[in-house]
């Protein structure tokens, strides 16, 4: 199969199942030591995209839940 078969494919999958992915700029420096205070982000992982994007998806995550138990308390 090939790469861009292999893109399309995951692609579908994460619309059925509700997912997306999406670019965001941020301003790297503050976002990064941001998640670190929150213990979302390991100090050596500051390069890492991958990392950061996780981080950033947890946090979300969080904020989401937060909000979620604030509506039905």
């Amino acid at each position: 199969m090939t790469t861009a078969a292999v893109r399309a494919r995951r692609c579908r999958q994460r619309h059925r199942n509700g997912r997306a992915v999406v670019a965001v700029e941020i301003d790297i420096e503050p976002v990064t030591e941001y998640l670190i205070d929150a213990e979302l982000l390991e100090l050596g992982q500051v390069e890492d995209r991958q990392a950061i994007g996780i981080a950033i998806g947890k946090l979300l995550d969080l904020l989401i839940a937060v909000e979620q138990l604030r509506r039905h308390a």
